[in-house]
């Protein structure tokens, strides 16, 4: 094992005799070069190299790779590699302890690197008495509504809960909209003043910071397993490009928070995804939907409701019980428990 900046360089024959909060980051080599460079000091690329059994150049196509998966890397000559600012991993131990402070303690808990998408592995997941919280530092192939790509470069927040229930309460087509209630109500704790977009998305002064998918397989009452997805941005991803119909992408940055670190927020998400899914499988939507004319985002504003074909355009009048959006149209007031809202350009709230 060899040191440089107070950091020990992992040994890769006794990685398996040391079980580490960790490990999702051990089991390949684009996450152990990872853990090398989390402290954000200089490292070169010659012990780096020898740390992980390859030449300079076999690590310059590993940072190559990490870049590709949204790592910013700076490379200096006579220097090395660095990770400005350094870099959060998720910390099994510390998710599983901060779940159990919340009342989450029966959930179990998996991390990993760079799946293709957290929903995939929740769905494969064994049948279980508990809930299973999936969380990775990024994603391949992250899903959003409607077959949409999720951008999900390393670092930000994505987190899957599945859930087996043997008979639902309801229809568990609004249970994405509760959710958003619910974290939106949780991240206002915190310092961050978000708002829900109907049906499922997370705003930051307008910018989408994040969004909620749920899948479901099995029954449509039950028996079955809901899968319940966040993706949470804490950088805004460098390739987006929005339309003029779509919203521009955000951040929860770490400034502006209260206080608290990366794993406090992914335990933060969990937590509401335990809590809110057991209220879910309780007493139905109605719960979650509390607080929502607190973070409503469209409530007044002139939207345009589009579902396939059809565009409705009229004024938000909020929801209703079953988590429908109300509008105010020509046609007068109709509710809408699909479809995409879009603001209206030019037209006053």
């Amino acid at each position: 094992m060899g040191d440089r900046q107070g950091v020990r360089y992992p040994d890769r024959r006794f990685q398996a005799d040391f079980p580490s909060p960790v490990d999702h980051l051990n089991s390949n080599i684009e996450g152990r070069l990872l853990l090398m460079l989390a402290d954000g000091a200089f490292h070169s690329g010659t012990r780096l190299g020898q740390a992980l059994g390859m030449g300079r150049a076999g690590v310059a196509r590993v940072i190559g790779r990490l870049e590709q998966a949204g790592l910013t890397v700076d490379a200096v000559r006579g220097r090395g590699y660095r990770v400005p600012g350094g870099y959060e991993p998720l910390d099994r131990d510390a998710l599983c302890h901060r779940l159990a402070q919340g009342g989450g303690q029966n959930a179990q808990v998996r991390c990993e690197f760079r799946p293709d998408s957290t929903n995939e592995i929740a769905l494969a997941q064994p049948i279980a008495s508990s809930p299973v919280v999936v969380l990775a530092e990024g994603q391949a192939a992250g899903r959003g509504r409607i077959g949409r790509t999720w951008q999900s470069p390393l670092g930000g927040v994505y987190a899957s809960l599945a859930r087996d229930f043997s008979v639902l309460p309801e229809s568990p087509a609004p249970l994405a909209l509760g959710i958003g209630v619910q974290l939106a109500l949780a991240l206002r704790q915190l310092g961050w003043a978000v708002h829900v977009k109907w049906p499922n998305d997370l705003l930051l002064n307008g910018a989408k910071v994040g969004g909620i998918l749920s899948e479901l397989r099995g029954e449509p009452l039950g028996p079955c397993r809901m899968v319940i997805g966040v993706g949470l941005n804490r950088a805004c991803p460098g390739d987006v490009r929005t339309s003029a119909a779509e919203m521009s992408a955000g951040a929860l940055t770490p400034g502006a928070m209260t206080g608290g670190s990366r794993n406090d927020l992914a335990a933060l998400v969990s937590g509401v995804l335990v809590s809110a899914s057991a209220r879910f499988q309780k007493a139905g939507l109605a719960p979650l939907l509390d607080g929502w004319d607190q973070c409503d985002a469209l409530m007044g504003r002139q939207v345009a409701l589009v579902r396939g074909d059809e565009r409705v355009v009229g004024r938000v009048l909020g929801i209703d019980g079953m988590g429908r959006l109300r509008l105010n149209t020509d046609r007068g007031i109709v509710a809408f428990s699909s479809g995409e809202a879009h603001l209206e350009r030019g037209i006053a709230p």
